[in-house]
């Protein structure tokens, strides 16, 4: 379904389905455009289409990182449960990080690689 959705969205920007938006209306600091239904390439029914409005432009390309792979670059990462019930965040240098593609790193995670950080225990908070 996202690679349909992507050839719908404009370049550098986000396409969601109905299903996507009610699970994250209102727990993210994004506005959705409805599109109405849409018809995608091998999906029978129509899909209900959103796509994510940035207020500021630039949100679209500054880089977000997830890990930062710098040991003497210090950036917050945060994030949470899909709820929004748990957030945390982590501010500090990267101790180490890995990627990992063996069997049972990919059942956990449900896919092909999985990757982690190790940060100091005083650089995360809940």
């Amino acid at each position: 379904m996202a690679a349909r959705l992507q050839e719908l969205a404009d370049p550098g920007g986000i396409c969601v389905s109905g299903t996507v938006f009610e699970q994250v209306d209102g727990k993210v600091d994004h506005v959705f455009a409805d599109l109405g239904d849409q018809r995608v390439k091998n999906i029978a029914k129509p899909v209900r289409v959103y796509r994510v409005r940035f207020a500021d432009p630039s949100a679209r390309t500054r880089p977000r990182p997830f890990f930062d792979m710098s040991k003497d670059k210090i950036s917050t990462v945060t994030g949470g449960c899909l709820c929004g019930d748990v957030r945390y965040e982590v501010s500090g240098p990267v101790i180490d990080t890995n990627f990992c593609h063996c069997r049972m790193c990919q059942r956990f995670a449900g896919a092909p690689v999985i990757a982690g950080s190790m940060y100091a225990t005083d650089a995360l908070r809940f």
